[in-house]
């Protein structure tokens, strides 16, 4: 039994969780090519305009997977905070297992357990998908201890520094090598957050956290933070129902309001929603008193590496010269 992950949007949070305990179970991962042009295309051609650039490029990944397995898994991620009961995740989450088998025709069953742990633990949710694939419920909580095991792991090696890439490839041996956030001395020290789907896809990123290395930067991502922290943070400014949102403003908050950061960078898709509004909160809000340079880069489906590039240098410069470093050093030369 071939089951399908596209390599999109949450994947790069629960990807060890899932592919653990679905192998666990006796099933086999197969993942969609890793996002290229070629993706972009697909998805383009099968999303509605409306959406936005991570969720056609999900669409993409789905195509890539369609006549290569027997089940497609798409979990409905509707809330992953107990605590809150007016925190959820964006409605494209909710959504997606729909929003996908509304768009294709000829799709395999999609296995889309429902993630809501306001209403229910996580564990309760995965056994439901585990009988539909195991009868047996000690080897359904087996696989769920296990996946569990594997996910603590994954978090502690993205919390050391250790990009999505390069922490898969540590546990499973699947990946590349290269990837850690922090490079130390470097002449500045950038942050850049934003979401993982659009960080740590090198395709929609244009690889931008290797182009701040190339330009004599450390660099770190909000996701080097602890949560502790990041609640801490966020909850010094008004609540914002999106989870994932919420995390932005923590990080871009304790950031400028540090000497950890010399500059801010974040990043956001074009037709975020949610993202758009975060972007207004963190200008009027948590910057409001801050020292610290930001710069937001909206990505789209026809962002170019040029551009991205020239924004970076010029970002940097202003930074030198505010810090008073003299000549600004070029880096590529």
């Amino acid at each position: 039994m071939k089951i399908g992950i596209p390599r999109g949007l949450l994947f790069y949070r629960y990807y060890p969780f899932w592919k653990t305990f679905l192998e666990e179970l006796g099933a086999e991962v197969v993942l969609s090519h890793e996002t290229s042009k070629r993706i972009l295309n697909k998805g383009l051609k099968e999303a509605t305009d409306e959406v936005c650039l991570p969720v056609k490029i999900f669409h993409g990944h789905v195509e890539d997977l369609i006549g290569r397995v027997d089940y497609l898994f798409i979990p409905r991620i509707i809330s992953v905070d107990p605590k809150r009961y007016t925190r959820y995740t964006c409605p494209k989450f909710m959504g997606l297992p729909d929003m996908i088998k509304g768009t294709f025709e000829k799709l395999p069953p999609v296995l889309e357990p429902d993630v809501n742990l306001i209403e229910e633990p996580i564990e309760a949710s995965y056994h439901k998908l585990g009988k539909k694939l195991e009868r047996d419920k000690k080897k359904i909580k087996q696989a769920y201890i296990r996946a569990k095991e594997i996910q603590d792991l994954y978090d502690k090696l993205i919390l050391e520094g250790k990009e999505p890439s390069k922490a898969i490839n540590i546990i499973y041996g699947e990946g590349s090598d290269e990837g850690d956030f922090v490079k130390k001395n470097k002449d500045l020290s950038i942050v850049v957050v934003g979401h993982p789907y659009i960080l740590f896809d090198y395709y929609v990123s244009v690889d931008i956290l290797n182009k701040l290395r190339n330009l004599g930067t450390s660099v770190t991502t909000s996701f080097s933070l602890p949560q502790k922290i990041i609640d801490q943070e966020a909850s010094k400014y008004q609540e914002v129902s999106w989870t994932y949102e919420r995390e932005v403003i923590g990080a871009v908050s304790y950031y400028s309001h540090t000497a950890k950061a010399d500059g801010i960078i974040y990043l956001i898709s074009f037709g975020c929603g949610p993202g758009s509004v975060v972007k207004e909160i963190l200008l009027r809000e948590v910057l409001r008193d801050s020292k610290v340079p930001f710069l937001s880069l909206v990505m789209d489906e026809h962002t170019g590496e040029a551009g991205i590039l020239t924004r970076l240098e010029s970002f940097l410069d202003m930074i030198k010269m505010q810090k008073g470093g003299g000549r600004y050093k070029n880096h590529l030369s």
